[in-house]
């Protein structure tokens, strides 16, 4: 830049405080998603904040994410326009009263049921189930067609506790014959159990029958911070385009995998 130009383009970044500051988006997201997202002791790691970084490098602008430990407190930022973008929500119509959601999901979240492989059930339909006892987790939806399902069962045939971890116990021991939940979720909380020696290091939990509901994961823009129409188009073309590579897969079992081991190396 010549002698002449400096004290011009100084005057024009006097003028306009924030010509550098729109080249900055804040995020925040879940830290207890694994493996779309999740905490370290010093960073936030998982595939949908992988892809956040790897878009807005690519549009050379500047990610900063904000460790927050609370889902709600992230989403009322984000709705009072104090943070640009959420990293991973659920499309909901509360949401979109505040949101501007991006049209391609980054990944599905699929919720199956699961059984202790030693037990015998076969699931093919909803009704087959009434004979075998259930559990899931106080207030949880799973699906519009299960939540029906289960609110016509008796104490007998469905019953209701805090955290997952409890009724993963529950089917370990065969105290319960069958439980949704998301294969994530599963497969983080059987490895993190039989770790701990809560439950036997030998028990398969083993998924049975079709899904019985699938919620889709997208990037949520805040409208009162108003970054939407700046990167919708070139977002979705983005993720599109990593989905048809097997891109966002090979995150979600690398992120996998790396949570494990930051496990194994708490413990040691």
């Amino acid at each position: 830049m010549s002698v002449l130009l400096k004290p011009l383009a100084l005057i024009i970044l006097a003028l306009c405080p924030f010509a550098l500051a729109a080249e900055k988006v804040t995020a925040c997201t879940s830290t207890l998603f694994v493996p779309f997202n999740w905490e370290t002791a010093t960073s936030l790691e998982g595939a949908t904040i992988e892809v956040a970084k790897r878009f807005f490098e690519k549009e050379q602008v500047e990610l900063e994410l904000i460790p927050l430990n609370s889902w709600a407190r992230c989403l009322k930022l984000a709705e009072s326009g104090k943070i640009d973008l959420v990293l991973g929500a659920y499309k909901t119509a509360e949401r979109q009263l505040w949101g501007d959601y991006i049209d391609e999901f980054i990944a599905q979240d699929i919720v199956q049921l699961f059984k202790n492989k030693n037990k015998q059930l076969h699931f093919e339909a909803l009704d087959s189930l009434q004979q075998f006892r259930g559990g899931g987790i106080f207030e949880n939806s799973y699906g519009k067609s299960f939540d029906t399902f289960i609110q016509d069962l008796s104490p007998t045939q469905w019953q209701e506790v805090a955290r997952p971890e409890q009724v993963l116990t529950q089917l370990a021991f065969n105290r319960i014959d069958y439980a949704p939940m998301n294969r994530w979720n599963m497969e983080v909380l059987i490895f993190t159990l039989k770790q701990q020696g809560k439950i036997p290091a030998d028990v398969e939990i083993v998924p049975i029958g079709k899904t019985i509901n699938s919620n889709e994961l997208y990037f949520l823009f805040s409208k009162k911070a108003g970054r939407y129409r700046e990167f919708h188009q070139k977002m979705n073309a983005f993720i599109k385009g990593m989905k048809s590579k097997g891109d966002i897969q090979k995150m979600l079992n690398k992120s996998l995998t790396r949570y494990k081991q930051e496990f194994m190396e708490d413990r040691q």
